[in-house]
């Protein structure tokens, strides 16, 4: 479309005039209009929404929720694989992410992805 494309432009109007900020921090009825249409195509049992500002902060709660749910701490990721930095640092397994030192969590437990042609 090239840059600054006036249909693309227009349209990116249009939605700011609609509606110009979307984090959570704000709470108003859109929010749980759109959750309980998103809970309805959900499976049975599938029906609590929960929203978050980024990947990193989803993987953190998930994180969290997963421990809390299952009272098992262990936490599995496999090199080279990517899930966020801040509050999900300690789940990302990329060497080149540990340009600062940060300490090591205790419970993520880094491993090599498997090999699925070889098993």
């Amino acid at each position: 479309m090239g840059h600054c494309h006036p249909r693309i432009i227009s349209k990116m109007k249009e939605q700011i005039d609609d509606l110009n900020h979307t984090t959570t921090i704000y709470l108003n009825d859109q929010h749980s209009m759109y959750a309980e249409e998103l809970a309805d195509k959900l499976p049975e049992g599938l029906d609590c929404i929960y929203f978050t500002s980024s990947g990193s902060e989803a993987n953190s709660i998930a994180t969290q929720m997963a421990r809390t749910y299952t009272q098992n701490y262990p936490i599995l990721t496999f090199r080279n694989g990517y899930h966020g930095m801040g509050g999900a640092k300690h789940l990302t397994n990329i060497q080149t992410t540990n340009l600062h030192h940060i300490p090591e969590t205790q419970g993520v437990e880094k491993m090599i992805f498997p090999d699925l042609y070889r098993g």
